[in-house]
């Protein structure tokens, strides 16, 4: 499942990486916070199957932890 995401989901994740680029990641930290967020993403909201995940919910919730990475960077 998590290479099915990941896979589906790499237009949107290039994107972020675009728009989020003043954060100086390298490849591997943007690849690393992919997995990582989706992983904490599938345990807090208890998904175990493809049929409860909702993408919509996902791309701003995964927005919305990126805005909270910046705002601790910056204060």
């Amino acid at each position: 499942m998590i290479e099915e995401v990941y896979t589906e989901y790499r237009e949107y994740y290039s994107t972020l990486e675009v728009a989020y680029g003043y954060l100086k990641l390298d490849r591997y930290e943007w690849k690393s916070l992919h997995l990582r967020y989706f992983i904490y993403y599938l345990r807090k909201y208890d998904i175990h199957s493809m049929e409860c995940f909702t993408s919509y919910h996902y791309k701003v919730s995964y927005r919305g932890y990126l805005e909270e990475i910046v705002r601790t960077m910056i204060h």
